[in-house]
């Protein structure tokens, strides 16, 4: 802001700008390499008591903005730009291995491409007659012997599900893939509006934060994974035991299944509650490698720690106050009697009495006793006269 007295401007003076008003903003809420626009209140500069630029503030029917367009720029870590370098490297073979192999190859096939949908399917006739055969069988003896068969069932689905990953990564690479991720993935704008603009993902690619410290997978856990809400995560911790409990399915075998699982359900359980009780996830760990006890459900028993005491209190002030008696009947699944109903019970006197009796009728005996304490009243009063 230029503080040009009259007479200097008249003169055509040469004045210095000076500061009156300033503003700031933090740089957390910026993006690295995304420009955003902010609308910034500028107030006096200094203390309040700044007689000039307090002047200028007061000259002004409303207080002066300033509208910027800010975009900070920074280097790429050091071991994301030698994952991008080895990815480009892996995206030329890709490419020069369809130029030089891959194209000539279908140059010369691709006349007898025609004919090659009838010979396969000629030649798949028997294949699919003997599987459908003999499946009943393979069946049967996978069934009998399930608990032996199972890993190796699992090893085979793993071993094709591998075989289809790797080939879909492969076809993806090629330029037909990338143009087909950059049309349906990129151009759709989630990638740059939410994900590479995200705070985790901010500090994973660039170097942010004072000890250039690469996110943890249990903070990408906690970021993109683990819920926020109480009850949600009452559902997630639900589920986290559910899968560590599955290994009972398979008596002993399942015990082998509880070391890969392990790890990963200690790291949902640090970004769950390791702020609330800390020593959580090596009972987890410790539960999961031991044998014969996944029944313990720690993740459970780590929403009950962090929960329960603040629900119990917020019962225990809905019950005493009287309102909201409702909502806690409803969050408990019983019937609570107000407090004024039971204030109207215990003031009531003889009628009230008459009231509860005509509630609930007393069994015979209870009625031969309130006889015997009548009588005994009685004498008790006729040997005092």
């Amino acid at each position: 802001v230029y503080d040009v007295p009259t007479a200097a401007a008249a003169q055509g003076t040469k004045i210095q700008p000076v500061t009156l008003l300033e503003t700031e903003i933090s740089l957390r809420n910026l993006c690295i390499h995304r420009a955003k626009e902010f609308t910034l209140k500028l107030k006096p500069k200094g203390s309040p008591n700044n007689a000039s630029s307090s002047a200028v503030v007061a000259e002004l029917e409303r207080p002066p903005t300033v509208r910027v367009r800010l975009n900070l720029q920074g280097p790429l870590r050091s071991q994301v730009q030698t994952l991008l370098h080895y990815f480009q490297l892996y995206l030329q073979l890709i490419d020069t291995t369809q130029d030089q192999v891959v194209d000539p190859l279908y140059q010369k096939v691709k006349p007898i491409l025609p004919v090659v949908p009838v010979g396969i399917g000629i030649g798949a006739v028997p294949v699919v007659t003997t599987t459908v055969v003999v499946s009943p069988l393979i069946i049967g003896i996978s069934l009998l012997f399930f608990p032996i068969t199972l890993p190796l069932v699992v090893l085979i689905a793993c071993l094709f599900g591998g075989g289809v990953g790797c080939l879909s990564i492969l076809l993806l690479s090629t330029r037909q893939g990338r143009n087909l991720i950059d049309q349906n993935i990129v151009q759709n704008g989630f990638v740059q509006n939410h994900l590479l603009t995200s705070p985790v993902t901010q500090s994973v690619l660039y170097q942010t934060g004072d000890d250039d410290a690469i996110p943890t997978p249990v903070s990408l856990l906690r970021c993109y994974v683990v819920p926020e809400d109480m009850w949600y995560r009452l559902f997630f911790s639900l589920s986290i035991d559910l899968v560590g409990s599955l290994s009972y399915l398979l008596p002993v075998v399942g015990e082998s299944f509880d070391g890969p699982w392990a790890p990963i359900q200690s790291m949902l359980i640090m970004a769950l509650y390791n702020s609330s009780t800390p020593n959580l996830k090596y009972v987890s760990l410790a539960e999961e490698l031991l044998p014969f006890t996944d029944v313990l459900p720690s993740a459970t028993i780590g929403w009950a720690t962090e929960n329960m005491p603040g629900l119990i209190e917020e019962w225990k002030e809905l019950y005493q106050s009287g309102g909201g008696i409702g909502e806690l009947s409803m969050m408990s699944g019983k019937s609570i009697p107000k407090p004024s109903d039971r204030a109207d019970d215990s003031q009531s006197n003889m009628g009230g009495t008459v009231e509860r009796s005509r509630k609930t009728q007393p069994t015979p005996e209870q009625k031969r006793a309130i006889l015997r304490d009548m009588q005994n009243y009685s004498e008790r009063l006729s040997v005092n006269s």
